[in-house]
């Protein structure tokens, strides 16, 4: 979620405001008001020689609440502006208030619904960690949630309309000498068809693989995506050292491309290596 952010917001923020100052200094104007302190904070640990940041909201002592009267008075709408443009911005899923307001969002406007909830179901089918809401999904605060027929009508014609993959899906972890650990991942699209048939296909090969497939990932209740597990992770070897990996098929919707990360070749052949004990 990180790397996204600073993909899609602060490598486009920093590339355009590099052509605009064309290295001279300047004032970076953020609008965070009076109670982000921690946000202004970090934010100020950027400033450079060239850039200041400038919290105006905070310099005027200004809420949230003090920003929509403003808002409501200078264009004459008696209605409240939402905090977020994105409508799939997991950062507006952290806390009870934000999840209500994207919950009326989505009713309000269900294609913006639909949008959010078919990028974390085929994230989630990749890897059930990656749902939009930590420890649960969107999906699920939705089916729980009065009023959200329509956007949820609409996202299961949307996943039977689209076309289906079986996907290869392999991921590394390694040890790190300052006991953390780097993950590579490598993704691989095997066959494309609609949703029913490529059930059927995963069905299949997973008899010619002679095992199951599997419901769902026991860590993440959430999960309801089916698997065939052709190797799992081994904690004890990251506890050793040693690079450990794993590798399933699953189905999704065919969305994402074929990808190998930089450094998925050689983490998978080191986790691959056999280990001789005495």
């Amino acid at each position: 979620m990180q790397r996204s952010s600073q993909h899609f917001k602060g490598w486009v923020l920093d590339t355009v405001i590099a052509e605009l100052t064309q290295g001279k200094p300047f004032r970076h104007v953020v609008g965070y008001e009076l109670h982000e302190t921690r946000r202004a904070v970090r934010d100020a640990r950027y400033n450079t020689a060239l850039r200041t940041g400038e919290y105006p909201l905070r310099q005027w002592g200004w809420s949230r609440a003090d920003a929509q009267a403003f808002l409501r008075t200078t264009f004459g709408l008696d209605r409240d502006w939402a905090k977020s443009a994105c409508t799939y911005c997991p950062f507006a899923l952290t806390n009870k208030t934000g999840r209500s307001e994207t919950v009326a969002r989505f009713i309000a406007e269900p294609d913006a619904g639909v949008l959010a909830l078919a990028m974390e179901f085929s994230a989630t089918c990749l890897n059930p960690a990656q749902g939009l809401i930590k420890g649960e999904r969107l999906l699920t605060l939705l089916r729980t949630s009065a009023g959200t027929a329509a956007v949820l009508t609409a996202f299961e014609e949307l996943l039977a309309s689209m076309p289906w993959a079986i996907y290869d899906v392999r991921r590394t972890l390694s040890p790190r000498v300052d006991g953390k650990t780097n993950h590579a991942r490598s993704i691989r699209m095997l066959d494309v068809g609609g949703p029913a048939e490529m059930r059927v296909e995963l069905n299949r090969r997973a008899d010619l693989a002679g095992t199951a497939v599997t419901i769902g990932d026991p860590a993440f209740p959430d999960d309801a995506h089916p698997r065939i597990w052709l190797r799992t992770r081994d904690p004890k070897q990251l506890v050793r050292g040693l690079a450990t990996a794993e590798q399933f098929l699953t189905i999704a919707p065919a969305t994402a491309a074929d990808k190998t990360g930089p450094a998925f070749p050689a983490a998978w052949a080191a986790a691959s290596q056999l280990i001789l004990t005495s």
